[in-house]
């Protein structure tokens, strides 16, 4: 992690251990990010270099969110949500809880210390979901009763 302090580039260390870790990426991301990767020089410390050669920070992103939400509010009068890149933090790590991913995978792509954590900030389970993963769960149940149940007839006692 870096910061910008008056002009200078502090970097700082993760807040737990569990912060550093090997992050997968999809097919396409890793692609985008070999393209950004053969523009860049080899001796840079940096991937991303905003327009006046400096180094992008998490600031950066911040400040451009918040000026895509000015120029929204004003083209269409109405009050955008605020979105900082901890909103997307967030959308992704429920996103992931939600799609069945399990919790100590989730924690671990997070970068949190225990799962406790993850399941204390990220997981939001509300009524329609907690049943339509009550059914998921039933109908494996259910699948598993079917596939693994010997049959019998009333007459004969061989497993058919």
């Amino acid at each position: 992690m870096c910061v910008l302090s008056k002009d200078q580039i502090i970097f700082t260390q993760p807040k737990t251990n569990s912060g550093a870790r090997i992050l997968p990426m999809s097919d396409a991301v890793y692609t985008a990010f070999k393209m950004v990767l053969q523009q860049s020089k080899p001796t840079d410390e940096f991937v991303f270099y905003n327009m006046r050669g400096k180094p992008k920070i998490p600031n950066n992103l911040q400040e451009f969110l918040a000026y895509i939400r000015t120029k929204l509010t004003k083209m269409y009068g109405d009050d955008f949500p605020k979105v900082t890149p901890h909103t997307f933090r967030h959308s992704f790590c429920t996103d992931m809880i939600m799609s069945g991913l399990d919790v100590k995978s989730v924690q671990y792509l997070m970068g949190h210390s225990t799962a406790q954590v993850t399941l204390d900030i990220y997981s939001h389970a509300t009524k329609e979901s907690a049943i339509e993963r009550y059914r998921m769960v039933q109908g494996n149940i259910k699948s598993m009763e079917q596939q693994f149940t010997p049959k019998f007839t009333p007459f004969d006692r061989r497993v058919m």
